[in-house]
């Protein structure tokens, strides 16, 4: 497989402190990084617009913080390219730790095969770590038993857990009694619900 000389790739040009905007990211070509010998060579295919990167542009997070002119990271749908000896086979598609650009340099311990199945994409979402996640979270912490109810809220929440407090769009509210409390209505809540 032949490697560019260059690609793509979204830095982090200045740290937000409120509501994305453009502003905060720039686009550049800069040269392929050379692959060290316990790493690997990916053209990502799929990369992940995920709470998590948001989070480590403002502060330190389950990643480090990012400073101004680092690659924005993401979990990766990618084709390898490039391993070392007993790695994964050039042309297989893996998941790993890459980030906004079109090829990551990533150590081998930083990636998983991948049976593809379904839309490709689905392995960055319901298929992939989140679908873990959620599934684990669900069967071994929560242990949920018959009769309870699950709700599942599809928006990052990393950003700010607080409820109501997310920038740029209002949070779900949750009240004990039949009607909305004050304060959830006063909060920017799009919705409230009793909470049994």
């Amino acid at each position: 497989m032949v490697k560019p000389n260059t690609h793509r790739q979204v830095v982090m040009a200045e740290r937000p402190s409120g509501p994305l905007a453009m502003r905060h990211f720039r686009s550049e070509v800069v040269p392929v990084p050379p692959r060290p010998a316990d790493a690997v060579l990916l053209r990502n295919i799929f990369v992940s617009v995920a709470p998590g990167a948001r989070a480590a542009m403002q502060g330190a997070a389950y990643r480090p913080q990012l400073v101004p002119g680092e690659v924005i990271p993401s979990s990766v749908i990618a084709e390898v390219m490039a391993a070392p000896p007993g790695g994964p086979e050039p042309g297989s598609i893996v998941g790993g730790a890459g980030g906004w650009q079109e090829y990551s340099v990533v150590p081998t311990s930083e990636i998983w095969p991948l049976e593809p199945v379904g839309e490709l994409s689905h392995h960055l979402g319901l298929l992939g770590r989140n679908g873990l996640t959620a599934y684990f979270g669900i069967r071994e912490v929560a242990q949920l038993r018959a009769g309870e109810t699950v709700v599942v809220l599809a928006r990052p929440v990393a950003w700010d857990t607080s409820p109501g407090n997310s920038p740029g769009s209002p949070a779900p509210g949750w009240s004990a009694s039949p009607a909305p409390p004050r304060r959830t209505r006063s909060s920017g809540s799009n919705w409230a619900t009793p909470r049994r």
